[in-house]
């Protein structure tokens, strides 16, 4: 009896291949959205709480100079984060771009390997049917031997 081969075995670690590569890339896409939305959330306590301080030194003291460069400041920390938000949902884009080619990947290589399956059955099938043509004929051999 012949061993089972596949003859697509390469074209299956391809696919694993490909697979493997691009967990990876989501992987390396979900940390990077993860960091961003991290610096978001750093941006967004740091200017609710400048803007409590700013209001706390509104109620002290009307040196026009420090109002002024808080007010810069405010203003700064809010362009940073419509820049933060940007750069936030380039990140999220990745992301769901990446896992897009996981799923595809997964599914391609899913396709291979019901394919490995059903050839390994069928194959099964074939190996099971000739031994049990084997058996017949050997069992017609012994009949006729003792007939005679």
């Amino acid at each position: 009896m012949k061993k089972f081969k596949f003859r697509l075995e390469a074209l299956l670690k391809v696919r694993q291949m490909q697979k493997e590569q691009a967990e990876i890339n989501f992987a390396t896409a979900t940390a990077k959205y993860l960091s961003e939305k991290g610096k978001m959330s750093r941006l967004e306590e740091q200017l609710t709480s400048n803007i409590e301080t700013f209001s706390q030194f509104q109620k002290q003291c009307l040196n026009i100079e420090k109002i002024k460069s808080h007010h810069n400041y405010l203003f700064k920390l809010k362009n940073e984060l419509v820049q933060q938000k940007e750069i936030l949902l380039q990140a999220e884009m990745e992301q769901k771009k990446a896992l897009q080619a996981l799923e595809n990947a997964m599914k391609n290589l899913n396709i291979i390997e019901k394919l490995k399956i059903k050839r390994l059955t069928q194959y099964k099938s074939e190996i099971l049917q000739a031994e049990q043509q084997y058996l017949d004929d050997l069992g017609i051999q012994v009949y006729t031997r003792r007939v005679r």
